[in-house]
């Protein structure tokens, strides 16, 4: 069932005082909304209703939320926040975003710390690692699926990193491990778009109707991630197949700033977990299945020419994921 076909009780009247908020790739219905009490906002899909209050109910003692002012099954009503999320604010002015972005790793981290245990993860990433491989292998470079160079090893920007099988078993191997080394509590999307800093400069996050237990890799990855998936340009591209070898040369362009945000704001706020916890390969295995689940999303996001360097992007994180040192080559 769409969006628009939902059965609701919560009315969103059809005026001018009502306007569509851009919502992501998730397929909700997201519209501001005047009220007598103010600005609202009112969100409809399948079930959102259900999955964002027990996602509150989960998250509430560790991070900032909005309150839920009312909700039936398929929607649900919050107060509009007026202000930027931190990828906006990010994009506009990279240094006034380092301290949000610090706060709100910072609140992370202290609920992953104070959530952390030996249950194995069942959610997130490692229920997805057949879809994740199917996304891959439905990826195309020029007039290739991933598929039809299945029998060639492949060398990325001069990195050696074999098969495709191979690289998706040591995916699938350490992503596997992981989950059975324990879980923690995670908000699910954990992408910059979803934090909103509020004219008070507390950070409120947001959408979290997909917090569960998860390993952590999966969190720690959405945060290093964003930026390089959804902000890099593509400049150019060139694969050339000879003697069994695929060899793929990308070329991209991220804003500088923000990768020095990566680098120097996000990293080191999640660089003692990942170091305690001793989680760089699973990390590693992390970004790779988030780069190439955000294959998935380009046509969504109009960025259909990301293709073959998201493929690259994620195929070369393979070599941290078997050394177990982090590599975060893609910011440069």
């Amino acid at each position: 069932m769409s969006s628009e076909q939902v059965s609701t009780n919560i009315i969103t009247p059809n005026s001018e005082d009502c306007e569509t908020i851009e919502a992501g790739v998730s397929g909700a219905s997201v519209k501001k909304v005047y009220r007598s009490s103010g600005w609202v906002v009112i969100k409809s899909h399948q079930d959102i209703g259900i999955d964002e209050t027990n996602g509150r109910n989960l998250l509430s003692p560790y991070l900032k939320l909005p309150e839920v002012l009312e909700f039936d099954d398929n929607s649900i009503v919050y107060p509009y926040i007026p202000g930027p999320n931190l990828d906006q604010l990010a994009t506009i002015s990279p240094d006034n975003a380092l301290g949000p972005i610090r706060n709100t790793l910072t609140a992370h981290v202290a609920m992953w710390n104070s959530t952390c245990n030996q249950e194995p993860a069942t959610g997130g990433y490692v229920a997805k690692i057949a879809k994740t491989e199917k996304i891959l292998w439905e990826a195309r470079l020029a007039q290739n699926s991933l598929t039809d160079l299945a029998t060639n090893d492949f060398i990325i920007n001069g990195v050696k990193i074999g098969k495709i099988n191979q690289a998706l078993y040591v995916l699938k191997s350490t992503i596997e491990s992981a989950a059975q080394r324990g879980s923690v509590l995670t908000h699910g999307d954990e992408g910059w778009n979803n934090h909103i800093l509020a004219p008070t400069g507390e950070v409120f996050s947001i959408d979290f109707g997909t917090a569960g237990r998860r390993i952590p890799g999966e969190a720690i990855a959405k945060f290093i991630g964003w930026f390089p998936a959804v902000a890099i340009s593509a400049l150019d591209y060139n694969l050339f197949i000879e003697n069994g070898q695929a060899i793929l040369t990308t070329e991209t362009k991220l804003d500088p700033s923000l990768a020095s945000l990566v680098k120097d704001g996000v990293l080191p706020e999640l660089q003692g977990f990942i170091d305690t916890q001793g989680r760089s390969s699973e990390v590693a295995a992390c970004l790779m299945t988030y780069f190439i689940r955000e294959l998935q999303w380009l046509k969504k996001r109009g960025r259909e020419e990301m293709e073959p360097h998201l493929i690259a992007m994620a195929l070369s994180c393979l070599p941290a994921i078997m050394n177990g040192k982090l590599n975060l080559s893609f910011l440069e």
